[in-house]
C-alpha cells in the first residue's frame, strides 16, 4: 500500500526549543497563508477563469490545494507544540 504522506510522531521534550520552532512554525504558516490568499484571489477573478489556458487554471488549483494542505499540517504541527 502506497500513502501520499505520513506524519510520525516522537517525543521531542529537551531535544527541539520549542518557543523557537513555534516561531518557525508561525512564521511558515503566514507565508503559506500568503500564497492561500494570492491564489484564491486569482481564482476568483472571473478574467483570469475567462482568459487563462485551462491547464494555467489546473495548475493554480494545484497550487491552492497545496497551499490548504500546508496551512493544515502547519497548524496541526502549531497544536502539538501548544499541547507540549
Amino acid at each position: 500500500m502506497m500513502l501520499d504522506e505520513a506524519t510520525i510522531v516522537l517525543p521531542l521534550a529537551g531535544v527541539i526549543e520549542f518557543d523557537k520552532e513555534r516561531a518557525r512554525l508561525d512564521r511558515e504558516l503566514g507565508k503559506v497563508g500568503k500564497e492561500r490568499d494570492k491564489l484564491e484571489r486569482k481564482l476568483d477573478n472571473e478574467q483570469f477563469l475567462a482568459r487563462a489556458p485551462a491547464h494555467v487554471v489546473e495548475e493554480q488549483r494545484g497550487r491552492l490545494d497545496e497551499a490548504r494542505r500546508a496551512q493544515a499540517r502547519l497548524e496541526a504541527a502549531l497544536e502539538r507544540i501548544a499541547a507540549s
